[in-house]
């Protein structure tokens, strides 16, 4: 399995499974939108239930000096509410902090998958995550402009998947010769 397919089978699974999300065919909770799909909508999203957007990520190669390169997906996903315009404001500081512990729950399984890699909790076929470090766990309150009027939390953390990565030589393209 590729690695974007890897990471959205996941992220699938994980909305799928948590009892807030429960993300079916027949009960949309788990986005996979790139930002200018979002952005090209005329209306924004009711995501009334708690809901999940899986955004794009971004891979970093690194050379660890020997004869292997690692593959770092810094990864973000965002956990929101519908949360109606009447409300105060302890109400969407509310949300937020739910939004947070949930985030943190998703981080969570992530963690205990990369432990328990041998028995992840992971669908047959799908490679548990490998978090590179929780110290690359950033968490940011968001009011997405693709929702409407969702409060919620944007976690971004960097994890590593067991990729086989192409060997980097010059044989990667038929070069002409020198003349």
């Amino acid at each position: 399995m590729i690695n974007s397919t890897n990471i959205s089978a996941w992220f699938k699974d994980c909305a799928a499974r948590h009892p807030l999300f429960l993300h079916s065919e027949s009960n949309k909770r788990f986005f996979e939108l790139e930002w200018d799909e979002l952005m090209a909508m005329v209306k924004p999203m009711a995501m009334l239930d708690w809901s999940m957007v899986l955004e794009d990520y971004v891979e970093r190669y690194r050379d660890n000096g020997g004869d292997y390169i690692s593959i770092l997906s810094e990864i973000s996903f965002t956990v929101m509410k519908h949360v109606p315009r009447n409300k105060a404001v302890s109400f969407k500081m509310a949300t937020w902090d739910e939004a947070r512990t949930i985030a943190l729950g998703i981080v969570g399984k992530m963690k205990a998958d990369e432990r328990d890699h041998c028995d992840a909790d992971v669908p047959a076929g799908v490679a548990p995550p490998r978090l590179v470090d929780l110290n690359t766990l950033k968490m940011v309150p968001v009011q997405p402009p693709y929702a409407d009027h969702a409060f919620g939390i944007r976690a971004t953390v960097t994890w590593r998947t067991d990729m086989p990565v192409i060997e980097f030589t010059r044989d990667l393209v038929a070069w002409l010769p020198l003349t």
